[in-house]
C-alpha cells in the first residue's frame, strides 16, 4: 500500500512539474502574445494615421483638381469674353471708320465743287459751305465722344465746376443744331423762364450732354415735326427736358438706351448714323454732377429724355 502511494505522489509530482512547466510556457506565450498584439495595434495605428494623412491629401487633390477646373472655366470664359471683345472692337473701329469716312466724303465733295466755281455768289456755294459745316460739326462730336470715352472708362472725365446760368447754355447748344434743324424741317421751342438759380456745373460738359440730347431728338423725329427744351426749377434741383414728337422708344428698349454703343433707328433713314455713345456719355457726365437722366417715351408719341443738375449755393 505504501509503495502505491508512492508511486502515486511521485506521479502527482510529475504531473505538477509538467503542469508548472506549461503553465510557465503558456505565460511566456501569453507575455509574447501580447508584446506582438501591441505591436500590431501600433501599426495598425500607424496605418491607420497614413490612412487619415492619404485621405487628407486625396481631399486636398480633389480640392486642388476642382480649382483648377474652375479656372480652367474661368479663363475659357475670360477667352470667349476677349473673343467677344476683339470682334466688338472690329465693329466699333469699322462702324467708327464709316461714321468718320461719311461726313469727310461730303465735305470733300461740296468743297470740290466750290473750288471749281467761278465765282463764290449766289444760292449754291452757300448750299455745298452748309453741307461741309453740318458735316465738319458731325465730325468734331464724333471725335469728341470718342475722346470722353475714353476719359470716363479711364476715370479721368474730371469737372471744373462753377456757378453757371443754363438758359445761355442751352441757346449756345441749340445754335450748333439749328442747321440740322432746319434741313429736316424742324421746329425747335426753347422755354427758359427767367429768374431760375444758378446751377452748380461745368459748362462744356453740360453743352456736351444738351448737344448730344438735342442731336438725338431731332435725328429722330421725321421731317415738320418738334423738340422743345424746357427749363425748370425744383426744391433741390433744376430740370431739363428735351422732348421729340419722334417715333418713341419701345418700352422693353427703355432701359437699354443709356447703354454704351446701344443706336435706335432715325425717323429718316437717310439720316446718319452714330456710334451710340451719346446718350452714354450724356449720363455719366451727368451722374458725376450728382444728377440724374432718364427717358418717358411712347411708341408713336415721341420721346422725353430729362436730367437734373445740382443749384449753385446761394452766396451771402
Amino acid at each position: 500500500m505504501a509503495d502505491i502511494l508512492s508511486h502515486l505522489a511521485q506521479a502527482f509530482e510529475k504531473m505538477a512539474e509538467s503542469h508548472r512547466l506549461l503553465a510557465k510556457h503558456l505565460s511566456e506565450r501569453v507575455v509574447e502574445l501580447e508584446s506582438s498584439w501591441a505591436r500590431v495595434k501600433e501599426r495598425a495605428e500607424e496605418l491607420e494615421r497614413a490612412n487619415r494623412d492619404l485621405l487628407g491629401v486625396n481631399l486636398d487633390l480633389v480640392k486642388h483638381v476642382a480649382d483648377l477646373q474652375g479656372r480652367r472655366e474661368e479663363l475659357e470664359r475670360s477667352m470667349e469674353e476677349l473673343k467677344g471683345l476683339d470682334q466688338r472692337k472690329s465693329e466699333i473701329l469699322a462702324t467708327v471708320s464709316h461714321e468718320l469716312r461719311t461726313p469727310l466724303t461730303s465735305i470733300k465733295g461740296a468743297l470740290g465743287i466750290l473750288a471749281g466755281e467761278v465765282s463764290l455768289e449766289g444760292e449754291v456755294p452757300r448750299e455745298f459751305l452748309a453741307i461741309a459745316r453740318l458735316n465738319t460739326d458731325r465730325l468734331i462730336r464724333l471725335i469728341s465722344n470718342l475722346l470722353d470715352l475714353v476719359r470716363i472708362e479711364s476715370g479721368r472725365l474730371g469737372l471744373e465746376l462753377a456757378p453757371i446760368d443754363l438758359a445761355p447754355v442751352i441757346r449756345f447748344s441749340w445754335e450748333g443744331l439749328q442747321g440740322f434743324a432746319q434741313e429736316k424741317g424742324i421746329e425747335v421751342k426753347l422755354e427758359l423762364p427767367e429768374g431760375v438759380p444758378l446751377a452748380l456745373a461745368d459748362e462744356d460738359r453740360l453743352k456736351e450732354v444738351l448737344i448730344n440730347l438735342l442731336d438725338n431728338a431731332i435725328k429722330f423725329t421725321p421731317r415738320g415735326g418738334r423738340v422743345r427744351v424746357e427749363l425748370r426749377e425744383r426744391e433741390e434741383d433744376l430740370l431739363v427736358a428735351v422732348t421729340d414728337t419722334g417715333g418713341g422708344i419701345p418700352l422693353e428698349e427703355q432701359a437699354k438706351v443709356f447703354d454704351k454703343f446701344y443706336q435706335g433707328k432715325p425717323a429718316d433713314p437717310r439720316t446718319p448714323g452714330g456710334l451710340g455713345l451719346g446718350l452714354s456719355i450724356a449720363k455719366a457726365i451727368v451722374e458725376e454732377h450728382g444728377g440724374r437722366i432718364w427717358v418717358e417715351s411712347e411708341e408713336g408719341k415721341g420721346s422725353r429724355f430729362s436730367f437734373t443738375i445740382p443749384k449753385a449755393p446761394k452766396t451771402p
